[in-house]
């Protein structure tokens, strides 16, 4: 990781993919990635800057990502969490609407029709729980 940012400065996910590449395509999982560049920090090796307030849609779309950001949330200011909670929240809108288009041609597959109440329901619910980060981000 050091020496992916010798070269300059990087955002954890460029990061953790150029790592990847150096280790011939192994993952890194973001629960050992953001650990270590915060132990890094907190010895002096490394020293984070500023991010751009650039929210990369692609990113955010990965469940994985966006969950690992809102866990970082007390690292970032208001405006950051809100725009990121913004972002998801469009994400999930769109999921919405293409499924919901979708759905009656899925009526005739009883099993797949199940997959898909499922596939809504849970975007149902982040819609829910992201109005409730939303609050929460805004007042922190």
């Amino acid at each position: 990781m050091l020496r992916v940012l010798a070269d300059g400065e990087r955002h954890g996910y460029e990061i953790k993919k150029r790592v990847e590449r150096i280790l011939g395509g192994r993952s890194i999982n973001n629960n050992v990635l953001y650990p270590a560049l915060r132990r890094f920090e907190e010895q002096g090796a490394i020293r984070r800057v500023a991010a751009q307030r650039r929210v990369d849609p692609a990113l955010i779309a990965d469940d994985n990502e966006f969950q690992t950001r809102v866990a970082f949330f007390g690292d970032l200011d208001a405006d950051d969490r809100l725009k990121i909670i913004s972002v998801r929240r469009e994400i999930v809108k769109a999921q919405l609407a293409n499924l919901g288009a979708l759905r009656p041609d899925t009526e005739v597959y009883p099993w797949g029709l199940r997959v898909m109440d499922f596939t809504l329901e849970r975007y149902q619910h982040e819609l829910t729980w992201l109005e409730a980060l939303a609050v929460s981000a805004a007042a922190d």
